[in-house]
């Protein structure tokens, strides 16, 4: 009975309460620590895009080779002239004197230094060549509905043609620039501008996965703007998303100011983009830039003479 009780008073699995004279140990919380944020994957490259770059900078490599050569050179040097200095502070006998090798490792120390950094910036160079080049890329295989027409073709098939300003923004601010747009229509025409906007999702339908589609189908949808030979119509809207995404970075676009602001994207005769800008466009300070510029990209203006006044457009080269 006897070792009943003392098993029944000491055993068990711990369900019952400890003695007075046991220590009780703190409770550990054992979560898992968090995971550090994800680096952001670094940008792959088409072929086609990395030829371009070549063509545009076709010594780039060259200068990264000789950089890179120079500032191992030196290294090496440097680390001779460091080895030398040493041995002569401890005084080993029959080593370069300090007062000619410490001048030595200066100026490797100098060179190596020179060189990284002019090497760091071709690879900071040619990266950002490359990106521009690839969301010009992009940029060329996006499709639009033609005034008119309504025929889909690809922006690159309007180079030459056509200069464009791709409007992006949120409802509001967006409907408020292409209306602003209107009084400018037929100048606009006359000079070759074709208005492209874009309608972007709301910041809740953007953080919802399951609106994509949602905001691609709304940011192809036209109606809400007005129609006419000066205005196209974006066609799959989740491709201009795409493009949208990798543009407002390299525009540095505020967040804050994206809500009640537009992003204005001109792409010149060529298929470059020109410029960018937040905010609703001066289209008079536009129309008149246009008229004065003279940099043989293609024809500036169409006249009222050249294709009289409800006539077809005459692509007529000066």
């Amino acid at each position: 009975m006897a070792a009943g009780r003392g098993t029944s008073d000491t055993g068990g699995d711990g369900g019952g309460d400890p003695s007075p004279g046991a220590v009780q140990t703190p409770s550990v919380d054992t979560a898992p620590p968090r995971a550090p944020p994800p680096r952001p994957a670094k940008p792959m490259y088409s072929q086609a895009t990395r030829l371009r770059e070549e063509t545009e900078a076709p010594f780039r490599k060259a200068r990264m080779f000789v950089f890179g050569a120079s500032a191992a050179s030196a290294g090496v040097g440097g680390l001779v002239a460091a080895s030398r200095v040493i041995a002569a502070a401890v005084g080993v006998r029959g080593v370069q004197p300090l007062d000619e090798t410490l001048p030595n490792l200066a100026v490797n120390l100098g060179v190596l230094g020179v060189c990284a950094f002019l090497l760091r910036q071709e690879v900071i160079s040619g990266e950002r060549r490359m990106s521009r080049l690839a969301r010009g890329a992009s940029l060329a295989r996006l499709k639009v509905s033609v005034p008119g027409t309504g025929q889909v073709t690809k922006l690159s098939a309007l180079r030459s043609k056509r200069r464009m300003v791709i409007l992006a923004g949120r409802a509001p601010a967006l409907t408020a620039a292409v209306s602003s747009a209107e009084p400018y229509a037929r100048a606009l025409y006359d000079r070759r501008i074709l208005v492209v906007p874009l309608l972007l999702p709301s910041a809740a339908d953007a953080a919802d996965p399951a609106g994509a589609e949602a905001a691609a189908v709304a940011a192809a949808d036209g109606s809400a703007f007005p129609s006419g030979n000066w205005i196209a119509t974006p066609v799959l809207g989740g491709e201009w998303l795409d493009w949208f995404a990798a543009e407002k970075v390299a525009a540095k676009v505020d967040e804050a100011k994206a809500a009640d602001q537009v992003l204005v994207v001109i792409v010149k005769f060529n298929g470059r983009v020109g410029s960018r800008s937040m905010g609703n466009p001066a289209w008079s300070e536009l129309v008149g830039d246009i008229d004065a510029i003279v940099d043989g990209e293609g024809p500036p203006t169409r006249t009222r003479e050249d294709n009289g006044d409800e006539g077809p457009p005459n692509h007529r080269r000066e």
